[in-house]
């Protein structure tokens, strides 16, 4: 961990040392042994603002305003929060991102890409009306059908595994197993899909959790670039204010980790509640049968 102590923990102002991905002491509010804590590895892509790029669909004045520290901040102190949040104590640590190593593809004729899972270039969202949805940027490749049809089923399911196998290996190469008893977090730029006319779509949610597989492919992931595109597309809005963007990242990524404590359920009879619709964080409460079903012992994908 390369960041001041004020870059870390609830608020507290207390410290201790350990947890250093670097090797060497580092400092951190302590956690209280008399409340319910969470621990969170996160990892956040490295030059993940160099995949904003340009065209019609980027937001690049909101997605300025990303800042893993500050949105772990503010999430901890919303799942503190006696009376909005859940009475949890959230500590994190940042460790080193590793992108998953992707063999060449080739597609014949010299086109293709360095990796299966990098692709840098043009995309475009799919949405209907006059709404510009053209990027040309960076993004993570989970599916490549262009590819399944080249080379076949058996030959495709080795380099992109079903149910987005791709993401799980992005969790399992990435997690610290030294880390004890903590749950992943992932802030990567973007995810996207190759047509089987060569075509790359991101394709949405910005935001999801892995709570199917086996514990080290559980996690949380976040796509703050993609999130800071989103509003015109999804919602018929006007692009997000850096402000805006920010209190939707916040409360995206408070309700990713919540799955880690509960699972797949959401509460669809609520408004305003963190596992409902999307709310600024800042106006988000936890609500009584959310807190009932958040289990910190059991907690997903947590490091043995």
């Amino acid at each position: 961990m390369r960041h001041s102590e004020n870059d870390y923990g609830n608020g507290s102002g207390k410290v201790w040392r350990g947890w250093d991905a670097a090797g060497t002491n580092a400092h951190h509010v302590s956690p209280s042994i008399s409340r319910k804590a969470l621990f969170m590895q996160v990892n956040t892509q490295d030059y993940i603002a160099d995949d904003v790029g340009t065209g019609g669909a980027t937001n690049p004045q909101a997605f300025a305003a990303f800042n893993t520290a500050e949105a772990m901040q503010k999430v901890a102190q919303f799942y503190s929060d006696p009376a909005r949040g859940a009475g949890i104590d959230l500590y994190w640590v940042t460790s080193f991102f590793i992108p998953w190593p992707g063999s060449p593809i080739d597609y014949g004729n010299g086109d293709g890409r360095p990796s299966a899972y990098r692709y840098e270039g043009l995309m475009n969202y799919a949405a209907q009306g006059q709404i510009p949805t053209d990027v040309t940027g960076g993004t993570l490749i989970t599916a490549d059908l262009k590819y399944l049809r080249l080379v076949g089923a058996n030959n495709y399911w080795q380099v992109f595994p079903r149910r987005e196998g791709v993401l799980k290996r992005c969790l399992r190469i990435n997690r610290d197993p030294l880390l004890r008893g903590f749950c992943l977090l992932l802030f990567m730029s973007r995810k996207s899909t190759v047509t089987e006319i060569g075509n790359v779509h991101p394709f949405f949610p910005a935001a999801l959790a892995v709570t199917d597989s086996r514990r080290d492919e559980n996690g949380a992931f976040v796509f703050p670039v993609q999130m800071s595109e989103e509003n015109p597309i999804l919602y018929s809005g006007a692009p997000y204010s850096p402000a805006q963007f920010k209190e939707y990242l916040w409360w995206s990524t408070a309700h990713e980790i919540a799955h880690l404590l509960l699972g797949d359920g959401h509460s669809p009879d609520n408004t305003g509640t963190l596992m409902s619709t999307r709310v600024f964080l800042s106006n988000c409460v936890v609500s009584s049968e959310e807190l009932s079903r958040m289990d910190v012992k059991n907690r997903i994908g947590a490091t043995r």
